[in-house]
Formats: structure tokens, C-alpha cells, sequence
């Protein structure tokens, strides 16, 4: 009989060396050292981006707003819709105008304290063109009127944008928790709207000339004097939700803010 050949045994499978294991991650290391602020830059690039298709395009639904009705609205209302009822059902006059405004999501939008109508000053609503200014609250009562009165004489065509909003949330009154409606910023802030003497300060519907906390009603916010621009202007605060870099007074629409003006 021929013998068997000796059968070759493999040799156990070596390990990694405590040397190559540290190697290892120190290139791991060296990688996600320059991979993680590049992919971080690009999303932060992507929500400036965001921001800015955003400014235009809340200026571009105040344009039209104004065509339709002679004004521009406050931001809250762009995305109003006339001629559906308050629970988002088709709109169905009775014949009695007291009945049909009242059911109209038109008008509980612009009813204080009703669900998403919290906002104040209702006789504020609109801004003259011509002026860059809140029209005065007698004005501003009888186009509220008109506009309650009969949306389709008042020729509001909304909703003219629609936008991220509710983060932000307000208590009022005993137990009165609101979203604010407004539309917020690819960081969760809301965007502001100025006029040519100041800020349009939301819910309160009232100018702001006197140095306040931004973002208004968030504790621990920068206080700054509202800059006065000649045009009507939104504003992203930018990354730091911060006026400017943030700094102590610093001036809004500079730094980080982004800027969006409208008209002449």
C-alpha cells in the first residue's frame, strides 16, 4: 500500500496587531475629520438655500396679494384661503352675510383668539405700497370690514404661498396655546417682516421702534434697535437667529441675515 501524504494543516487565522488596529483608526480618525465639516458645510449651505428661495418666494406672494387687493398683507395671511369654510370643507353661502363670514376660513384666520386667528391689531393688516407703511387703524377697519363683508368684491385670490410654519408655538391667556402661523426660516426661526419705519412685531400686529428681544418672545434673545429700511423687507436671522453675528448691537439684515426687499 502506498502511504497517505501528510495533509497540510493551515495555520490559524492571525489577528489584527494592537499596531494595526490603531492605525486603522487613526486614519478613521484623519477621514471623519475632513468628511464630517464638509458634509455639515453642505447642509448648512442647503438651508441657506433654502432661505433664500424662500425670501423670494414670500416676496413674490406679497406682490401678487397686492396686485389682487391694493396692499400687502401681513405674513400670516398669504397662505388665507377664500371661499373655504374654517374646517377646510367647500365654502356654501347660506344667503345670510352674518352666517357666511362667520363660517368663512377667511374670516376665522382673522378673528382673534379663533384657532389659528390669534393675531392682534386686526385694524393693522395691510401695508400701502405708496408709503411702505401699516395703513392707520381707521383704514385699516373698513378694508377688514370689506374684506370680511365680501372676500370675492375684496378680490383676495389666496392662498399665495404655502410655507413650513408652527414650529413656533405661543401661550396666551389661561391655557391658550396658538401656533403663531408665520412662516419660519430653514432654522426654525421665524421670518420677519419690516416696514419703512420698523418691525411688524407678531402676534401684537404693532410696529416696533424701540429696542426689543430677538427672536421677539424667546427668552435669552439679542436686543437690538429694529433697522429702518426704505423698502418693505423680510429677513431670515441666519444660522444664529441672532440679529447680525449676534454680537451686542448688532444691526439687523447684516452678518449672517439674509435680506429680501420688495418695491421701490
Amino acid at each position: 500500500m502506498q502511504p497517505h501524504p501528510a495533509r497540510t494543516v493551515a495555520p490559524p487565522p492571525r489577528g489584527f496587531s494592537i499596531i494595526e488596529l490603531l492605525v486603522a483608526i487613526i486614519i478613521i480618525g484623519i477621514l471623519a475629520a475632513i468628511l464630517v465639516p464638509i458634509v455639515a458645510n453642505r447642509s448648512e449651505q442647503a438651508r441657506r438655500a433654502r432661505a433664500e428661495s424662500d425670501l423670494e418666494r414670500i416676496a413674490d406672494a406679497l406682490e401678487r396679494a397686492a396686485i389682487d387687493i391694493g396692499y400687502y398683507p401681513r405674513l400670516f395671511m398669504l397662505d388665507d384661503t377664500s371661499g373655504i369654510n374654517a374646517d377646510n370643507t367647500p365654502y356654501s353661502p347660506t344667503g345670510n352675510p352674518n352666517a357666511d363670514r362667520v363660517n368663512s376660513r377667511l374670516y376665522n384666520n382673522l378673528s382673534s383668539y379663533g384657532g389659528a386667528g390669534w393675531h392682534q391689531n386686526q385694524n393693522q393688516l395691510f401695508i400701502d405700497p405708496a408709503t411702505a407703511d401699516l395703513v392707520t387703524s381707521a383704514q385699516g377697519f373698513l378694508l377688514r370690514q370689506q374684506m370680511q363683508l365680501n372676500e370675492t368684491d375684496f378680490n383676495w385670490h389666496g392662498p399665495y404661498i404655502t410655507f413650513q410654519k408652527d414650529e413656533n408655538v405661543l401661550t396666551i391667556g389661561p391655557g391658550g396655546v396658538f401656533p403663531d402661523q408665520l412662516p419660519d426660516d430653514p432654522w426654525g426661526n421665524n421670518y420677519l417682516l419690516f416696514t419703512r419705519r420698523g418691525l411688524i412685531l407678531e402676534p401684537d400686529g404693532v410696529l416696533v421702534t424701540s429696542p426689543t428681544s430677538f427672536p421677539p418672545y424667546t427668552l435669552g434673545g439679542q436686543t437690538a434697535s429694529p433697522t429702518v429700511f426704505d423698502r418693505i423687507t423680510v429677513i431670515s436671522l441666519g444660522p444664529n437667529g441672532l440679529p447680525g453675528d449676534g454680537s451686542p448691537g448688532a444691526q439687523l439684515g447684516t452678518g449672517d441675515d439674509m435680506v429680501r426687499q420688495i418695491g421701490r
